[in-house]
């Protein structure tokens, strides 16, 4: 009997070393799974970062081969095919595998198209749409004092925050200084367009369901950084200019569908492009339907060419639904490209 008994709990003793052997197994096997997934994931990731820095590398040449004296929306730097129909990378053809299919693209923003916060009026601000409090907050970023506005902030304000700084008192150099701006926040910066492909995707028109928050009218709608900037000399290239920026300057809303039908141009348009551009100010004075006033007005604050341009790359891995975005700020001239700003989102 005390041998069947011994038997029995060497049995027990066994069975119970084979389950905690199997859990250490399925233990190793989870954790193998897990490095396994996350080795590919930074395989992704790597691979993604290649892709938008490839796509900002044909941004840049496109930029470089643009030798005219005057910009405009319809010429290859900014209107462009999909880079997947262009023949690039074979990973980013259409059809390809389905695990490893890539869509990669840019989109470029001539950045004095917009308005420069250094020289804007509140007046103007209004006109794009910010609130009495952006705009106050603004100020009291930008000026010299520390004397807070009605609805502003300055120090006091910015201290008492998670991750606590200085109110900068001293003109915005990057535009992402607004991200740090009280009643400035990332759906006002970036707008609906998130991925910046002038398309209106799923997730841009399903109000909060996913990223980005958006009102779900089928529209896409802007965000300031498609119509602010803190670079150039303040004046504001008419050929390329926002319609919502246009309509901010001291002309009437009559000179501001002039422009916006003299310029213009896309692939079903017939004649040259140049019949479609501001090139100087007699193109200007030219304009007809246009007042003196109006035409003085545009003389005085108007470039054709301009020097300073924001890239918008984004890459995705289609069956994970990974994402990279870069977003590059280039000044080109004298035929060369100095990067002066150069983050991922």
């Amino acid at each position: 009997m005390s041998q069947m008994k011994s038997h029995g709990s060497i049995l027990i003793v066994a069975m119970f070393a084979m389950a905690v052997l199997s859990l250490i197994a399925v233990s190793f096997a989870y954790r193998a799974g897990l490095y396994c997934r996350e080795e590919r994931g930074l395989q992704i990731m790597t691979k993604l970062q290649t892709h938008a820095s490839s796509a900002i590398a044909i941004a840049l040449g496109r930029l470089l081969e643009n030798e005219n004296e005057f910009d405009h929306r319809a010429e290859s730097w900014c209107t462009h095919n999909p880079l997947s129909a262009e023949g690039w990378l074979s990973e980013w053809e259409v059809p390809v595998d389905a695990s490893a299919a890539y869509d990669t693209n840019y989109y470029v923003i001539d950045e004095e198209s917009k308005l420069n916060l250094s020289f804007a009026s509140s007046e103007a601000f209004q006109k794009l749409g910010l609130s009495d409090a952006q705009i106050a907050c603004l100020i009291d970023w930008t000026d010299s004092d520390s004397i807070a506005q009605a609805d502003g902030a300055e120090t006091a304000f910015y201290q008492n925050r998670a991750i606590p700084y200085l109110c900068k008192n001293a003109p915005i150099e990057v535009l992402s200084e607004l991200l740090l701006i009280k009643n400035f926040a990332a759906k006002d910066y970036f707008g609906e367009d998130i991925n910046h492909n002038v398309i209106l995707d799923p997730s841009e028109d399903d109000g909060p369901v996913s990223f980005p928050i958006d009102n779900s009218d089928g529209q896409l709608d802007s965000g300031l950084v498609d119509v602010l900037t803190s670079y150039g000399s303040g004046k504001i290239n008419i050929n390329t200019a926002h319609p919502e920026v246009l309509k901010t300057l001291p002309i009437t809303e009559e000179s501001v569908d002039q422009i916006l039908a003299f310029r213009a141009f896309d692939q079903d348009t017939n004649g040259n492009l140049e019949d479609h551009v501001f090139k100087s100010a007699t193109d200007i004075e030219q304009l007809q339907g246009v007042s003196e006033i109006d035409k003085a007005t545009l003389v005085a604050i108007a470039i054709f060419r301009s020097s300073y341009f924001r890239i918008f790359a984004v890459a995705n891995h289609l069956p994970t639904q990974m994402q990279y975005r870069l977003e590059v700020v280039v000044c080109q001239k004298e035929g060369k490209i100095e990067i002066l700003e150069w983050r991922t989102w």
